[in-house]
């Protein structure tokens, strides 16, 4: 009995293992990501924040797998820098196809304007303070067609009291002012990442249950993805037909806890009998992101 109930054991923790192995190289595009370009050198601090941002968004989670950004080191060269956001050679369209990615990521600010603001503080004095507007086009070029498949513009919010919890966040220069403005296009990135490059992970297992209702699902995501609480999925099972992936979305989960890096515990939102039985006989089962 002792022998039959640690063979279980061994049993559903390799299965958990491989599931979470999936979960954790879930990624179907590989991108590589172009330093930003800019209009002039005014623009120089702005371009190499946002380049920053673009790589920090699409390395922590499991969007794309992204090559090295010292790979692309040649093109840091004025030339490049300042041509049009479709300006690639063909070298790089050659050295990208050979790490095997899909995609180019490319960014230019198309405004970076910086203005010097008055406003008066609690004491009725004169101050002065900076503020930035940025709008920065985005393309994804697609390597083997040189096309354009998709284009997306970011602007920052102009308002003063952009984010209430940047109120006392130093716009005293212009640089400080150029930073806030680069953090205020998260959201807009978010959006354009949801849009084009879905979260996909694996649903791993039942957490719990009501009857033969489904109540929640432990899912591949976690920390290590930005994943938070009440973050919304859609649940689609996957399979193959003509060697190309197939989706069918049968529910949604929302995170209901974090539990770790590649972790979470999601409860059924939509879909609760459909999900489990498809999990009951063992249908490969993912959460996607939600797109507007």
């Amino acid at each position: 009995m002792i022998m039959k109930t640690a063979f279980t054991l061994i049993f559903a923790l390799g299965f958990l293992l491989v599931n979470l192995a999936y979960a954790q190289d879930e990624g179907t595009k590989k991108v590589g990501i172009l330093p930003v370009k800019y209009q002039d050198a005014r623009q120089v601090d702005a371009a190499n924040m946002i380049t920053n941002l673009l790589y920090d968004n699409f390395t922590n989670g499991k969007r794309a797998k992204v090559i090295n950004r010292e790979f692309f080191s040649d093109l840091q060269n004025e030339k490049f820098l300042t041509s049009e956001i479709d300006f690639i050679d063909g070298e790089t369209f050659s050295k990208t196809k050979s790490e095997g990615a899909k995609y180019l990521l490319v960014a230019k600010v198309a405004t970076c304007k910086v203005e010097k603001k008055q406003g008066t503080n609690s004491n009725g004095q004169v101050s002065y303070y900076y503020q930035c507007y940025l709008n920065v086009g985005l393309r994804i070029i697609n390597v083997e067609t040189g096309e354009t498949d998709n284009s997306y513009t970011l602007e920052n919010k102009t308002g003063y009291f952009q984010d209430w919890g940047k109120i006392f966040t130093d716009r005293s220069t212009e640089s400080g002012a150029i930073k806030i403005a680069v953090d205020d296009l998260q959201k807009g990135l978010t959006e354009f990442m949801n849009k084009y490059f879905c979260v996909e992970a694996r649903v791993l297992k039942v957490k719990e249950t009501k009857g033969d209702k489904l109540v929640s699902v432990l899912v591949g995501l976690g920390t290590d993805d930005g994943i938070e609480r009440k973050h919304d999925f859609l649940v689609k099972e996957k399979s193959m037909l003509n060697d190309e992936p197939y989706y069918e979305q049968i529910g949604e989960v929302q995170i209901e806890e974090v539990n770790g890096k590649s972790l979470s515990t999601a409860k059924v939102v939509k879909g609760s009998q459909e999900i489990y039985a498809k999990l009951q006989a063992g249908a490969t089962l993912v959460v996607t992101s939600k797109t507007k």
